[in-house]
């Protein structure tokens, strides 16, 4: 990256500084070394499935080792469901009242979409 302004070259260096000092601390807190903690947190991914007129979003599962992690750094665990949207055409009195209590995130907790596929 090239910078030829003074202030964009200050604020590179210090983004790079800020970004040293936020992987350290994570190092520190979690015990472990920075290749570790990022391995881990890449495997927490967000899938969009759409369906017809509605769409949802929804984390992977959080177990073991990433749970762990998340607790020591201190950064809470998401909902499972993280939003999600919906037409009211077609959508009947039981399905719309369905669709309403998930994205409540009351019928949220151990939902695994993933292995219903793109129909849910």
């Amino acid at each position: 990256m090239f910078h030829w302004a003074l202030r964009r070259i200050e604020a590179h260096v210090k983004l790079c500084v800020l970004a040293l000092q936020v992987q350290r601390a994570a190092e520190i807190r979690a015990g472990l070394p920075w290749a570790r903690i990022a391995h881990l947190l890449g495997t927490l991914k967000a899938a969009r499935y759409v369906a017809e007129s509605r769409t949802i979003v929804q984390r992977t599962k959080i177990v073991g080792e990433l749970a762990d992690l998340l607790k020591k750094l201190g950064i809470p665990i998401p909902k499972q469901l993280l939003a999600g949207t919906a037409s009211r055409l077609g959508v009947g009195p039981i399905g719309d009242n369905l669709w309403r209590y998930f994205l409540s995130g009351n019928g949220a907790d151990g939902l695994d979409l993933t292995a219903c596929g793109s129909r849910w």
